[in-house]
């Protein structure tokens, strides 16, 4: 474990982060999606993702990090994919609902891996399927935008109710 000493800098998170995001075939996203218009921490045309990489041995994932992944990949129309690092171990782990998972396998770059016969047939069911219903790519508009941060402007006044109730 790490002490205060030898904490790692913003710089060494934000290289790693492009390191990762590039090693299955995403992009990094500007400022690690803090900006106005792209969200989230690495993308490409069919995936949405978001990074967390710890030097603990655990990783506390709430909801509302889930929440706000898949309402960003919902708004942008790809598959939220939450990825976890334990710097410790260099061991990298993806968070996902099995639905997304075959048609995660397409759109990212993994490498080679064994299929099974279930796998095989697995993939095969869920080709058909993906080739029946061709993604039409949305791009974001100035009006889309702003519907998006009414929306999220009032779900955080709803919240805040919900709070002061308390």
């Amino acid at each position: 474990m790490m002490n205060r000493k030898n904490r790692r800098t913003g710089k060494f998170y934000s290289k790693n982060e492009k390191e990762i995001m590039s090693r299955y075939g995403l992009k990094a996203t500007p400022m690690s999606g803090a900006g106005w218009i792209a969200k989230e921490d690495g993308y490409n045309d069919y995936v949405l993702a978001q990074l967390k990489s710890t030097d603990a041995n655990s990783y506390k994932l709430l909801l509302d990090d889930i929440d706000k992944l898949e309402y960003h990949a919902i708004v942008e129309n790809k598959i939220p994919l939450f990825i976890i690092e334990f710097l410790q171990r260099d061991e990298v782990y993806f968070v996902l609902k099995p639905n997304d998972l075959v048609k995660l396998s397409k759109y990212l770059e993994l490498g080679e891996y064994k299929e099974t016969k279930i796998l095989n047939e697995l993939n095969e069911k869920k080709e058909k399927e993906l080739n029946n219903n061709k993604r039409k790519k949305i791009e974001s508009s100035n009006k889309a935008r702003k519907r998006f941060y009414k929306e999220l402007e009032e779900e955080r006044k709803k919240k805040s109710e919900k709070f002061r109730r308390r």
